[in-house]
C-alpha cells in the first residue's frame, strides 16, 4: 500500500483512506456510545443492527452485507499458501516508532490509544512486515498491511492469507472485513481477497462532499434560524457548555461524540451551540477543519427544529466567512441524519468503495 497517497496529498486535499478513517472514528464514537446504553434502548438497537440486518436497497457501507452473503462473487486465483509457522507478535503502542516507515502518520493515535492493534510477522528470523486491524461490533477489520522490503508479491499474499486465517482461528469474531478505495490497485486487492475466501461489494461509501456554494437554505430551514438564534463555541459561556455536556451524558440515543466535548479543537465561529435553560431545546454543532476542508462532526439537536436552526444558523454565519468553493465533508454515521444532508447539498457526491467481507 502507498502511504504517499493516503494522508493529505499535495495539493492540500484529503486522501479517499484518509476521509475513510475520519468516517470510522465518528463511527466508533457512535459505537461506544450506543453499547454504553441500554441494550433494550430502540434506538441503540437500530444502530448496532447495522451491522447484522440486511438493506435491500444496497449502498452504504455495512447495510449491504447480509444481501450479498449469499451470493458473493467468487475468485478465479487459488487460495494463497504460507508457511503455517510463521510468528505473529502484537506490537506494544509504545514501540511503534520502531517501525515508524511502514505505519501511517494517521494511524498513530489510534495505535496508542489502542482502538487499532499492530502486529508483526516473521518467518524464522526474516520480517515479512506487519498489519494494523481494528474491531467493529466484533467484526475485524484489516486496516492496512505494509510488506516490509524484499517480500515477494506472493509472500504478501500468503501473508495476507495469514492474518484472515489466525482470526478466524481466534474464535472470538463474528467476520473479517476490509474496504478498498479505488486507486490503481484496487481491482488487484479485490481479487485476492476473493481469493481468500472473502465475498465483495461495489458501494458508495457514507462520507457527502460538497462545496459551500452547494448548500440549499431552504424555507423550514431559515424559518427555524430565525426563531432559534444560536451562538457560537468561542462566544458561549463555560456554565452553557458545562450545562450541553450534562444533557448529553444524559442522553438515552447514542451520540457520537468525545467526552469531555473538544471544545477547544473546533472551529470557534462555525461551532454552534443552542440552549435557554430547556433541556427540550438543547442543540449542538460541531465543526472542524482538515488541511483544506471543513468536517461536520457533530449534528445534535434534542429536537429536529432546533437541529434544523442550528444548520441554518451556521449555513447564515458562514456566508461571511467561507468562500463559496470551500470543501465541506459530512461523515453519516445515523440514518436520520441522511435526508437532511441531502436536502441541504443535492448535489453532494459520495466516492466509490469496495467492501470486502467473510462471517465467520
Amino acid at each position: 500500500m502507498d502511504m504517499t497517497k493516503i494522508g493529505i496529498l499535495p495539493d492540500g486535499s484529503l486522501s479517499s483512506r484518509l476521509k475513510g478513517d475520519i468516517y470510522w472514528k465518528k463511527q466508533k464514537l457512535m459505537l461506544r456510545s450506543a453499547q454504553e446504553l441500554s441494550a433494550h434502548n430502540i434506538a441503540t438497537e437500530h444502530f448496532l443492527s447495522k451491522f447484522e440486518v440486511s438493506d435491500k436497497s444496497g449502498g452504504s457501507s455495512f447495510t449491504t452485507l447480509e444481501d450479498v452473503r449469499e451470493g458473493g462473487t467468487g475468485s478465479t486465483m487459488p487460495k494463497p499458501e504460507y508457511n503455517k509457522f510463521i510468528k505473529e507478535h502484537r506490537l506494544n503502542p509504545m514501540a511503534i516508532s520502531e517501525y515508524e516507515e511502514l505505519i501511517p502518520q494517521n494511524y498513530v493515535s489510534q495505535i496508542k490509544n489502542a482502538s487499532l492493534t499492530v502486529k508483526t510477522y516473521h518467518d524464522n528470523d526474516r520480517f515479512l512486515g506487519l498489519s494494523i486491524t481494528g474491531v467493529h461490533s466484533g467484526w475485524m477489520e484489516l486496516v492496512w498491511i505494509s510488506p516490509a522490503p524484499g517480500v515477494t508479491p506472493d509472500e504478501i499474499r500468503g501473508l495476507l492469507a495469514l492474518i484472515i486465517d489466525r482470526a478466524q482461528e481466534e474464535k472470538k469474531y463474528k467476520g473479517f472485513f476490509a474496504e478498498l478505495h479505488m486507486v490503481e490497485v484496487t481491482g488487484q486487492m479485490e481479487e485476492l481477497l476473493r481469493a481468500c475466501g472473502l465475498q465483495t461489494v461495489h458501494v458508495k461509501n457514507n462520507l457527502y462532499e460538497f462545496t459551500y456554494r452547494d448548500v440549499v437554505l431552504f424555507d423550514k430551514l431559515e424559518l427555524a434560524t430565525q426563531r432559534h438564534p444560536c451562538t457560537p463555541v468561542g462566544q458561549a459561556p463555560e456554565d452553557v457548555k458545562t450545562a450541553i455536556e450534562d444533557v448529553l451524558y444524559e442522553e438515552k440515543t447514542p451520540v457520537p461524540v468525545a467526552f469531555p466535548v473538544p471544545w477547544s479543537k473546533c472551529r470557534q465561529d462555525l461551532s454552534l451551540v443552542h440552549y435557554d435553560q430547556k433541556i427540550t431545546d438543547t442543540g449542538l454543532l460541531l465543526v472542524s477543519e482538515m488541511s483544506d476542508t471543513l468536517i461536520i462532526d457533530l449534528l445534535y439537536g434534542k429536537n429536529p427544529v432546533v437541529a434544523a436552526a442550528l444548520l441554518g444558523n451556521a449555513i447564515v454565519v458562514a456566508k461571511d466567512i467561507l468562500s463559496p468553493d470551500q470543501k465541506i465533508l459530512v461523515p453519516i454515521v445515523m440514518e436520520a441524519t441522511r435526508p437532511l444532508v441531502e436536502r441541504i447539498a443535492p448535489t453532494a457526491t459520495r466516492e466509490d468503495l469496495v467492501e470486502a467481507f467473510m462471517k465467520f
